[in-house]
């Protein structure tokens, strides 16, 4: 009997043993369970046979609504002032086109490094075993402001300086004398913006302190002009928030807008924020912005080098905003927690009532708008179709608290034609909100290149539960689900790709409890995890071989083999 027991004992301590090991290969393996579709899945919703015709075509002829997205039939209505004065009607004497800079920059200078918010990448990171290696660090101070949780955190920026340009900074004396500079450039919720060298994280100059924490993320132009523009994401205890340019060469601030004023049709006592990431128009130096306010900013900037400074002025400013029915009889009113992403004439900005509206910067009309049922906090990502003639949107929907009892629901993944806001496919998923975190797709999409053109990826936080997440990879044709995975802990970080010589392609997912995973793209293996223990709620960057990323705590330079 008593060898009965012990056998009995034993048998439990090897399934004890086994629970115990399974669970340490889950967190091993990103706490994943991936999940390919099999006969029977849901598929996505397709709107195709899809085929745009020569009017529609966003290159050929420019944008225009559908029936579908037709702005009058919401009650859409547009507000706009030209430098302090309300106007009817505008047109830019200087016409704007966003595209691609006509520079070789070396770097990722702004969110999700260009207008069109489709790559933080730059650069081959020629990964071979798909495993993080050293990694440096520096520490931040603690987040300031008035809000007690700041839950969101912007992305770094990083740029090569030439060495005529170099040679104007005020570096460290050791860094203006290194052969080549590569400089971090990071605005963090301690309120400072912080430049650091690539190579070690070492500091490159000294932090600047704007004195109000930054919840976005910075922008230098794209040709290079160190000129530097960034929000405040809270307000600071003199109640003060603006969005503050930036002098890269003397490291000062030289001009300061976002003031409150009785155009915001947000009542002036709410707290101005400005979490969003500028775009410029390289070729008509137009810069465009957007706050928590509700109001779109534009400026003329005409930013010159001279021998040993840089000189900026600021003119044709443009506000814009406007209001939309709330179907109850009512009005809402424009708030963005987005950045707007740009192409050709057009803006392109989701708020948080869940309307994907689409505007050409030079005469300010609304072109089209699309009610994409849920809110929005995710910036519209761009994927231009020079062939088809178009381009097209990667956009997710979220959830949000109402009077405190929303916790579960329904959010969406859309591809649209960028021209006239018409779905080309559209997937559904069950998320939950809690009172910290939105629910759903709040990050933007990461678009696979080179091994992975053919996905797309996304980001869900609440799947399966409130503190759980899922990774999707989508096929970028039809949506149809590649592979799911489940997370552990959620993540509201932007997915981000690396690639190998040969054109292999990994993803790299950041979650809310510190653990960073890379994931082989195209099956969805994970490969390694790097536990950092800290909360991620930035989105990191890859130039070359560094994985670039930042927490409340530390700023982080981790290197990819």
């Amino acid at each position: 009997m008593r060898h009965s027991v012990n056998k009995k004992y034993i048998v439990y301590a090897v399934l004890g043993l086994v629970v115990i090991l399974f669970v340490a290969l889950s967190v091993r393996s990103c706490s994943t369970l991936i999940h390919k579709p099999e006969e029977g899945d849901e598929k996505a919703s397709l709107y195709t046979g899809y085929e745009i015709s020569e009017d529609k075509k966003l290159l050929v002829s420019g944008a225009s609504y559908t029936d579908s997205t037709n702005p009058s039939k919401k009650g859409f209505t547009p507000y706009l002032r030209l430098d302090g004065v309300n106007v009817d009607n505008y047109y830019r004497q200087n016409y704007v086109i966003f595209g691609e800079s006509s520079e070789e920059i070396s770097g990722v200078l702004t969110y999700r490094g260009n207008a069109l918010r489709n790559s933080a990448t730059f650069g081959n990171a020629g990964i071979e075993d798909g495993i993080f290696s050293t990694t440096w660090k520096i520490k931040v101070e603690e987040s300031i402001g008035l809000t007690e949780d700041l839950d969101c955190m912007g992305q770094p920026v990083i740029i090569k300086w030439d060495e005529t340009r170099k040679q104007l900074l005020k570096l460290n004396e050791s860094k203006k004398n290194k052969e080549t500079l590569t400089e971090i450039i990071y605005a963090s919720t301690d309120g400072k913006v912080y430049f650091l060298d690539l190579d070690n994280g070492s500091y490159s100059r000294n932090p600047l302190d704007l004195g109000c924490p930054v919840t976005g993320t910075g922008t230098i132009c794209p040709d290079g002009t160190p000129l530097y523009v960034v929000g405040a994401g809270d307000c600071s205890e003199g109640d003060t928030s603006e969005i503050y340019v930036i002098d890269l060469v003397s490291g000062a601030v030289i001009y300061t807008f976002g003031e409150r004023s009785n155009f915001s049709v947000k009542p002036p006592e709410e707290k101005y924020n400005f979490s969003a990431a500028a775009v410029f128009s390289q070729a008509s130096d137009c810069l465009i912005t957007q706050g928590e306010n509700g109001v779109i900013y534009s400026y003329s900037v005409d930013a010159k080098m001279g021998s040993s400074e840089l000189s900026a002025t600021f003119s044709q400013k443009a506000e814009y905003t406007y209001t939309v029915n709330d179907g109850e009889g009512g009005t809402n009113t424009a708030q963005f927690s987005s950045s707007p992403a740009a192409w050709g004439s057009y803006v392109y900005t989701t708020d948080t009532e869940g309307h994907l509206v689409c505007t050409n910067v030079n005469d300010w009309n609304t072109v089209w708008m699309r009610d994409l049922g849920a809110s929005c906090d995710a910036t519209p990502c761009i994927e231009v179709d020079e062939a088809a003639g178009t381009a097209y949107i990667y956009i997710g929907t979220s959830l949000r608290l109402e009077d405190g009892k929303k916790t579960a629901g329904t959010v969406y993944i859309y591809k649209l034609n960028a021209a006239n806001g018409d779905i080309i496919w559209r997937r559904e998923y069950d998320a939950r909100v809690t009172k910290k975190t939105n629910g759903g797709v709040v990050a933007a999409a990461c678009l696979g290149e080179n091994g992975l053109d053919d996905y797309v990826y996304f980001t869900i936080a609440g799947v399966g539960s409130k503190k759980s997440g899922m990774v999707v990879c989508l096929d970028k044709n039809d949506g149809g689900e590649r592979y799911s995975i489940e997370l552990k802990h959620y993540s509201v970080s932007d997915p981000v790709a690396a690639y190998g010589e040969d054109g292999t392609g990994y993803v790299i997912i950041c979650d809310n409890r510190g653990n960073v995973f890379m994931l082989d793209g195209e099956s969805g293996e994970c490969l390694d995890t790097r536990e950092l223990g800290e909360r991620i709620t930035t989105s990191p960057i890859v130039y070359e071989d560094t994985l670039i990323l930042a927490t409340e705590e530390q700023i982080y330079g981790i290197k990819l083999k």
